[in-house]
Parts: structure tokens; sequence; C-alpha cells
């Protein structure tokens, strides 16, 4: 209440005019208390936006959208394999007939309506069935495991006959239509038959089935005329063999001209060794074979021509006036076989390897054959010959056994023949046979003697 007053009269004082002096100032008086909260001010800008916050943890699953609608379609995906197959649909109308095929015959057609297959083709050559070619599916070549037995090496003016046949896999003949071309003037063909017109070294005859797409290829070769043949230079004319043994002859030469003239190569295919008794001599290719006890001669034929030199080939039967002793040399065919080695000289082209091999036989004994001489009396009786004798050996095979001519291999002396044959006249491998020979008596062959190579 004092302070009141006392701010009252000073109040009165100013407003009156009376100045007076200033007096000094008084004491601060303590804070007086605080007046009301007056009115909020207008909201201010709003700050900038401050840093985002972690990422809170993620809330429920709200409930499925609406389906959108259907996207553009995608690419077709791999086919699925095939499913089983339905039902037979009925039968549609029959269709018009088309064109008549050519060569298709209507035996050819089993009953589904479709074409038999052709298994195989058979060619045979002028009826003989042991001169035949077969060719099967699916490529139609020869054979395996057969030979082609046909003879297809001709001289000009020759005419063979093939016919051909097809079957199916059952066996059953096909009625098939076949076409004949040969693509060479040399040769020409009408339904099988060939004609040799002039030489050639290669002639292609093509068979064909008509409408079946199946084509066989023969190959001719067409030869000069045989007008001379000879034996080879080395050839034997004259054996004696026992009944069994065989011999190889070698191959006679064929020549264009009855005097000199040029050989035919390859006319050996045209050219049989022929046998006067095939009963005494038969003959299989080069290979003659004794057959019974006798005589006859081997002669070489072809295309009408006849070799003027002949081989004389004797078979004896083992009787007579020369026997075998049947001790164990001629019983044994071991004792009648060796193992040649044959010698090897050194190459001096090679310092540092010694090639040299010696040569040698085994077993390194001799070979020994013995005979018996019976002396036949004028009854055609037989007794011990006490005569002295001179027995010759000869070799029918000196590329295998070769004996030298001042050789005597054989003594006879009481009755009783022994044959020796050294081994160092062994020349080769191979078989040889022996000759026996003494005057007034038949020839006797000994058993084979047999050179074989090491193993």
């Amino acid at each position: 209440m004092h302070y009141l007053i006392v701010i009252v009269i000073a109040f009165a004082l100013s407003v009156m005019g009376c100045e007076g002096k200033t007096g000094p100032a008084g004491p601060t008086g303590p804070q007086g208390a605080a007046g009301p909260q007056g009115v909020a001010g207008s909201t201010g800008p709003q700050g900038p936006v401050g840093p985002q916050g972690p990422e809170g943890p993620q809330g429920p699953k709200g409930d499925q959208g609406d389906q959108g609608p259907a996207g553009p379609q995608g690419p077709a995906g791999p086919a699925g394999p095939a499913g089983p197959e339905g039902p037979a649909g009925p039968a549609g109308p029959q269709g018009p007939q088309g064109p008549q095929g050519e060569g298709i015959d209507a035996d050819q057609i089993i009953g589904s309506g479709v074409l038999s297959d052709i298994h195989h083709i058979k060619l045979m050559q002028d009826g003989n069935d042991k001169k035949i070619a077969v060719f099967d599916a699916p490529d139609y070549g020869l054979r395996e495991g057969t030979e082609n037995a046909m003879d297809l090496i001709m001289a000009v003016g020759d005419m063979t006959m093939i016919t051909a046949k097809a079957a199916s896999q059952s066996g059953v003949a096909l009625p098939i239509t076949f076409d004949w071309v040969s693509d060479s003037d040399a040769v020409s063909v009408d339904g099988g038959a060939i004609d040799a017109v002039a030489s050639t070294s290669k002639a292609t005859v093509t068979v064909s089935a008509v409408g079946r797409g199946v084509e066989i290829d023969l190959t001719i070769k067409v030869l000069d005329l045989i007008r001379r043949i000879e034996f080879a230079s080395d050839q034997a004319t004259s054996y004696v063999l026992p009944v069994g043994g065989s011999i190889e002859l070698m191959t006679p030469v064929a020549y264009n001209e009855e005097e000199d003239g040029d050989v035919i190569d390859g006319a050996e295919a045209l050219i049989d060794w022929v046998s006067s008794d095939p009963d005494i001599v038969s003959v299989d290719g080069n290979t003659i074979t004794a057959e019974g006890r006798g005589k006859a001669e081997i002669t070489a034929q072809g295309q009408g021509v006849t070799s003027k030199a002949k081989i004389a080939v004797t078979v004896a039967g083992g009787t007579g006036v020369i026997r075998y002793v049947m001790n164990p040399y001629p019983s044994s065919e071991a004792q009648r076989t060796r193992t040649l080695t044959s010698a090897v000289v050194d190459d001096p082209a090679t310092t540092d390897v010694d090639e040299t091999v010696a040569r040698a036989v085994a077993p390194a004994v001799n070979i020994e054959f013995r005979i018996q001489v019976l002396k036949v009396g004028p009854d055609g009786k037989t007794s011990n010959n006490d005569e002295t004798v001179t027995a010759t050996v000869r070799s029918q095979n000196p590329e295998v056994i070769a004996i030298p001519d001042n050789a005597t291999p054989a003594t006879v002396a009481n009755a009783l023949g022994t044959i020796v044959i050294d081994t160092d006249w062994i020349a080769g491998h191979g078989t040889a046979y022996l000759v026996v020979s003494i005057a007034g008596a038949e020839d006797l062959p000994l058993a084979p003697i047999m050179i074989n190579e090491p193993e």
C-alpha cells in the first residue's frame, strides 16, 4: 500500500510542473509476479524432411485382389507323345482305278495289296547249278560266304546264257521281269543271252528287276581267240603215281596265233585239263589224282584247241615184279615227314644285326624205303629174285626233293632193295613222289615224302 502512495505523489508532481533535481536511483525492487500467458502465435513454416528411419516389421498379408485380364497367348510348346490309335473310321468310297504300271504282275501282290519284297536274286549260267551267284537284299551284294562260281571270262565269238530268278524271304519264286543292258559294244546282250563281239578288258552288263528299282552289275572280260596251247616250260610230261596219289600241274599258256603270236593274259580261265580215262586219272582244276591202276594221258583244251604235248600218267597197283615190304618205313607217315628250316644269308647293309639262319632239317635223319624184288616165271607166278638188278630212283617233284644226277640212292641185294634219300637233297617245302625203275619191270611209285615249314 505504501508503495502505491509514493507512486501517486510522484506522478502528481510531474503533472504540476514542479521540476526538481533528479535524485539518485533507488534500489531495484523485487521481481513482480509473471503475467498471464499471451495468445499463441501463428504456425511457422514446415521444416525440411528428416532422414528415412529403419524399415519396420512386415505387416500382415492383405486380402487377394481381383484377377487381372488374360495376357497374350504364348508360343506353342513341343508336341507331346502320340496317343493310342483310335478306332478305324468307316471306309471311304473307292477311288478311280489308276493307270497300269510297268512290269508288275498281279501274282507279285500279296494279300494286303503290297508288293512282295525281293529277298534275293539268283543268277545261273548255261543251266549249270554249279555256276551260280546269289545277291541278297537290301543292297543286293553277292551273298557272304559264297563264291561267285559264274565264268564271265569269254573269248571273241563265245556266247553264254544267264537266267535270273527272284524269290521272297520264304523262298517263293516271284514272277518278275528282268531287263539286260550292256555298256560296251564289245558285249551284246538279249534277254540274258550274252555274246562276246570283240576283245575288252571290262564290259558291264546290268540286270534290272522291272518296277522294283533293283540292279545287279556283271563284269565281263573278253579275250582274243585261242589259237595255240603250250605247257609251261617246267611242266613234266610223265608221272607214275600210286592209287590215291595226286600231282598239281602247272598252268598252261595260250597264244593268239598258231605260230609265234602273243600270250593271252587270263586265258587260263578258258583252258581245262582233260584226262583220256577219268577212271584211271581224274582231273579237278590243275590237280590230277590216280583213281585206278593203268595209264592215261592228260592234255590241255580250250575253245576247241588241244595242246600238242601230252602228259603220260601211270598208276601202279602195288603188285607184280616190284612191291613194297610192309615194314615201319613205308607204312609210317612220320618216317617220311621232315621239317626244313631254309638258310638265310646275313644282310651286309644291317651292320648291327646278324640275320644269318643256318639250314636245318628235323629230324636230321635220312629218309629210307625198302622194296622187295620178285621174279615172275613163265606161268605168271612170282618168286624171290636172286639175279643182279640195278634200280634207279627219280623225283617227280625236284623242287621238293632234288636227287643229284650221279647219286645212287637204291641198292638191291638178295631180292631186298633199300632206298636212302639224303637230307641234303631236300630242296624246298611240299610233297614229293619218287619212282623206282628196273629194266623189264613196271615202274613203282613210293609213298609221298612231306617236307613241312617250321611252325
